[in-house]
Order: C-alpha cells, then sequence, then structure tokens
C-alpha cells in the first residue's frame, strides 16, 4: 500500500475512484504482490457485483475469500477495517481500547462515532466490490490493447 499513489486527477473524496485505482496497481504494478502467477491471468477473472450473469461468460469469478481479503484491504484503506467495528459498544465500554477511547472525551461520544462508523463500513462494503469489478475490467482492457489477441 505504501507504494501507491493517489491519482492527481482525482479529488481526496474520490473515495470510490482511489479503491478501483488501487486494486489496479495491485493487479497490474505491484511486483510484490501480484494478485496473479503469472499476472496476465488475472484478464481471465471477474467478479460479478449483482450476481447476475455476465456478458462475458467465459470468464471464471474470483473466488470469494479472495474477495474477502481484497474488500478488507479496501476498507483498511479508509479506515473501516478496525476489529472494533465487529464489537458492541457495551462490550468496547467494559474493555475500552485504544481506537475506542479516541472516538470522543465520553462514552456517549464513542458510542455515537462507533456507530457512524460501523453504519460507513456496511455502506462501503458494496461500493469495494464495484471497485474491485471496475479495476478487473480496466486490466482486461490493458492486455486487450497489449496483446491485440484478448478480448
Amino acid at each position: 500500500m505504501a507504494r501507491w499513489k493517489r491519482s492527481g486527477r482525482d479529488t481526496d473524496e474520490d473515495h470510490l475512484v482511489h479503491c478501483a485505482d488501487f486494486m489496479r496497481f495491485f493487479q497490474l504494478v505491484s511486483k510484490r504482490f501480484q494478485a496473479c502467477e503469472p499476472v496476465e491471468a488475472i484478464q481471465h477473472y471477474s467478479h460479478r457485483v449483482s450476481g447476475r450473469g455476465s456478458k462475458k461468460e467465459e470468464l471464471k469469478d474470483v473466488p470469494e475469500n479472495i474477495v474477502e481479503i481484497l474488500i478488507d484491504c479496501l476498507l483498511d484503506g479508509l479506515s473501516l477495517g478496525q476489529p472494533e467495528l465487529h464489537m458492541a459498544a457495551e462490550e468496547l465500554m467494559e474493555n475500552p481500547t485504544e481506537f475506542f477511547l479516541k472516538l470522543g472525551s465520553n462514552n456517549e461520544e464513542r458510542k455515537k462515532a462507533l456507530e457512524y462508523r460501523k453504519d460507513c463500513r456496511i455502506r462501503w462494503i458494496p461500493n469495494c466490490s464495484v471497485a474491485i469489478n471496475r479495476a478487473l475490467g480496466d486490466v482486461r482492457r490493458v492486455y486487450a490493447r497489449k496483446n491485440d489477441s484478448w478480448q
């Protein structure tokens, strides 16, 4: 993640664009964390967000456990990957963590902030799926242009 740089064409608030851009970087550029071996094999995969069939039925689905890992990675990048977001506020009040304590000056503020972050996480999971799907489509188009054979 440290090697990825945000594009100069988007703004700080374009989080979905950032997620898709990071997924492209992960799939194409990053030599240390290539998504497939060989890297060209990624062009044969798709992530079907809606669950329906796709235009290119010859594409294989990215395994669900891999999708979950990629979504978790994107949520971490959005600061929505903390384990506390899977816990109840009452549990954190009894056994506060550093993360929970930083959410506010009292338990009521912390609980509100925690619930807000949980809601954000829930809303961003489908967006992360869309980002993965967009990045896979972009990667397939890149290889189609480079090789002039795979469309």
